[in-house]
Parts: structure tokens; sequence; C-alpha cells
């Protein structure tokens, strides 16, 4: 957690958001739990789960269930709809030089 807080004000300082994407199957559980115990001022965490566990065989590999061109793409756009949502890329905010 000391890493993501030092990151995260890191990032913020140079007027940008962290955002941490994680997945809560049981593998993740815990940075996943430990983040929704003990936020972080100012980080942004995203599940990605529902990538994963949306329709198997389109997002994955059958032989070892990493994400395939598709899961990655479907992946890359749920991050853009958060960004986009929270305004994240707005050209207002604070960036260093």
């Amino acid at each position: 957690m000391a890493i993501f807080e030092t990151f995260s004000g890191e990032v913020e300082a140079a007027g940008a958001t962290l955002i941490v994407a994680a997945r809560t199957s049981s593998e993740y559980r815990y940075l996943v739990n430990s983040l929704r115990l003990r936020p972080i001022p100012g980080l942004v965490t995203v599940d990605l789960q529902r990538v994963s566990d949306e329709e198997e065989a389109v997002f994955h590999f059958p032989q070892d269930g990493h994400w395939n061109e598709r899961g990655h793409d479907k992946a890359a756009k749920t991050l853009f709809e958060l960004i986009v949502t929270r305004n994240l890329l707005d050209s207002t905010r604070k960036c260093a030089a």
C-alpha cells in the first residue's frame, strides 16, 4: 500500500490521476480488498474481472485463459470509458512540464 500511496502522490503532483486496474478473482483479491478497506485519495481503481467473466471463449485463449486481442481491446475500452466519464483528460488540469 505504501508503494501505491507514494506513486499516487507523485502522479498527482504531475497533474495526473493514477488508475489501478485489477481483477477481483481470488489471486488478486488481496489487492482489491486492501484498496477498498484503505482507499488512497486521488487513486482510481477499476475492476477488470467483468472482462474476464464475459464470454470466456471470445476474450481468452482456450489453452491458458489469458486475454486474446479481443480481450485486451475490451479492457482498453473499459479503461477509456472510465477516463472519459471521470473527465481525467480535462485540459484545465495542472500538468508538470
